[in-house]
This record gives structure tokens, sequence and C-alpha cells, in this order.
């Protein structure tokens, strides 16, 4: 697949993409990045194809020739953004070329926003539609948020890095800080009212039951979610690579945790919550409710 530098070469494309509206050239770099992540696991056609629908779905623009602008107009978008920086962080990603590092994008990226002044890169032009669409549907300055989204994704990079072994109590706030962000996002997208601070236990259970889930692909990249407490002192992360299927410990641990997420999974289904809230969360506890499932079989 060519990259938008690559097709931003060509002249007559080059006028083209001048003349387009900005939100026509970010729902075309959106576009390109949602085939890139469905191509590399099928795993995101269905969670990309669901917010492209929900953020751009309008019949009316097939009479008119106005923007689609759906239900949560800006989620889309955002998502695509919050994606593409988690995945850079852990490895999954090149760092754009236009970066030396993650920090430098960080402050490149704060920089941006703060001038209304993006670079034509696939990451500038997803944050570009993320900040502004906020601000335009929704009336939120999301810049802080996103800010504070880029400096946990740097430490995430640095855990993986330095193949970091955290307590529970470390774990539990990276989860709210790495998963926060993007459901406050997504809940202000669908007009709710509620925000990630009142459901803490969303992000405790997506980071727990991810970190299960992921546990074989997450160990190769160095990247440890297994609490500091369960685990032999002195282990590394090469031995745990070795060693987990075997370990008691662990397997405890995959179980308790299994345990644990069907009780968040309870506790968040009786918390009191606007239309728009209950939507978010029932959407994003659904796939972890049916992977704890295939466990009780």
């Amino acid at each position: 697949m060519q990259t938008l530098d690559r097709l931003q070469e060509d002249k007559i494309t080059r006028l083209i993409w001048k003349l387009m509206p900005e939100w026509q050239q970010e729902y075309f770099v959106a576009i390109r990045e949602q085939m890139a992540l469905t191509e590399r696991n099928s795993k995101y056609q269905k969670i990309t194809t669901a917010l492209l629908f929900a953020s751009t779905f309008n019949p009316i623009a097939r009479i008119f020739l106005v923007r689609p602008t759906g239900i949560a107009p800006a989620i889309w978008m955002a998502y695509h953004f919050c994606r593409k920086i988690d995945d850079i962080a852990d490895g999954d990603a090149m760092l754009p070329p236009q970066y030396n590092s993650f920090s430098d994008m960080t402050k490149k990226l704060k920089s941006a926003m703060d001038n209304n002044t993006y670079l034509n890169t696939a990451v500038e032009i997803c944050l570009r539609g993320t900040v502004r669409d906020m601000k335009t549907y929704h009336g939120v300055d999301i810049r802080e948020d996103i800010y504070q989204f880029l400096n946990t994704m740097n430490y995430e990079r640095e855990r993986r890095i330095n193949k970091t072994i955290s307590t529970r109590a470390e774990l539990f706030d990276l989860y709210q800080s790495s998963f926060g962000v993007p459901q406050d996002i997504s809940l202000i997208c669908m007009g709710s009212t509620v925000r990630s601070k009142n459901i803490p236990e969303l992000a405790d259970l997506q980071g727990r039951l991810y970190a299960v889930r992921d546990l074989v692909d997450e160990l190769a990249k160095g990247i440890v979610f297994i609490p500091k407490e369960i685990l032999s002192n002195g282990i590394t992360v090469d031995e745990l690579c070795n060693s987990y299927q075997s370990n008691p410990n662990i397997i405890a641990w995959v179980q308790e945790e299994l345990k644990e997420g069907k009780e968040l999974i309870y506790r968040l289904k009786q918390k009191k919550m606007d239309l728009g809230g209950k939507m978010i969360v029932n959407y994003l506890i659904k796939g972890i409710d049916d992977y704890i499932a295939k466990f009780q079989k």
C-alpha cells in the first residue's frame, strides 16, 4: 500500500489533495488507516466499520452534496488517531519519519494543536479532524485530554522497552490513564454526560481482560501486564515467555482475572447511566463478556 507521502509526490494528486476540503482529506486518510488495520488483523473490521457508520452515516448526504455526519461525529477519526498512537507505543507501527522520538512526536503534536497548524501526515491529519470535530459538533476542547493520552502512551512505550513489571496498583492507574481518554471521547460523541471517572470499572475490566487475552503477543513484545505480586522475585520477561504456560501462579491469575471480569461486568450493568453511556459501555463489554464465556463452556 502506497504511503500518503508517496501519493502526494504526483503533481495531479497533490493538486486534487489541496482542493479537497479538510474533512475529505481526513476521510481519505482514515479509510486507508482502516484498510491497513483490517489487513493486519481482521478483528479490527467490525469495530472500525461500526464506528465509521456511527460517525458518518447520514441519508441526507445522498440527496444533497454535504458532509455526511452520523449520530456520533468524530468518533471514527478519534479512534484511528488513538489506535495509531497506541500501535506506535506498542511497537506494532513505526514512528513516522517526521519525528525523532516518541517524546519529540508528543511535543510536535501538542504544538500542532496549540497553533492549529498540522503536517500533511496520517497522524496529524487524524488529529486535526479529531480536535476540530470534537469542538464543532460537541463543543469540547479535547486538546489537553489528548496531550494526557500521548504522555500515557509514551509511558507505555517505556514500559515495553524497559520490560517493566508493575504492581496491581500501578496497573490499575495505568489502565485508567490508557483507556480513560478514548472512553471519554466515545461518551462525548454519543452525547452522554457519563465520563470515565464515573465508571472506573470499565478501564479496569478492559485492562485486565485484554492482558489475559493478549498475554502471548504482549510477552513476545516485552510487555508485561501480569502483576508483580504474583511473580517470583527477579523473574525476567524472557523467563516468563518460556514458563507462563506451566507457571501455577500465572494459571491461577488467569482464572482469577476471568472471575473478576464477570464481577466487573455485573457492576457496570448495575450502574445508572443515560442512553449514550449505556450504549458505549455495553458495546465495549460485549466482546469481553463473550471472551470470558468461552472459558465457562
